[in-house]
């Protein structure tokens, strides 16, 4: 998946490779940051299921658009 984000930044984006690659390495960053966020989403709000839910369709959303739906 990171070597389809990278490409994905590069040619639909028009980021250049060094900009790519740090957009690649701040996704990741992301990655094991933003469990945090769902899991105060989860436990303060929208209850588990909701959270998985909502976020699955994020994800979805976003493979959608890098697969170029």
């Amino acid at each position: 998946m990171k070597t389809v984000l990278s490409l994905f930044f590069i040619r639909e984006m028009g980021f250049d490779e060094t900009d790519a690659t740090a957009a690649v390495s701040l996704f990741m960053v992301a990655c094991y940051i933003t469990p945090i966020f769902g899991a105060w989403l989860s436990d303060a709000h929208i209850g588990r299921y909701s959270t998985i839910l909502l976020l699955s369709i994020v994800h979805l959303v976003g493979n959608a658009m890098m697969a170029g739906w």
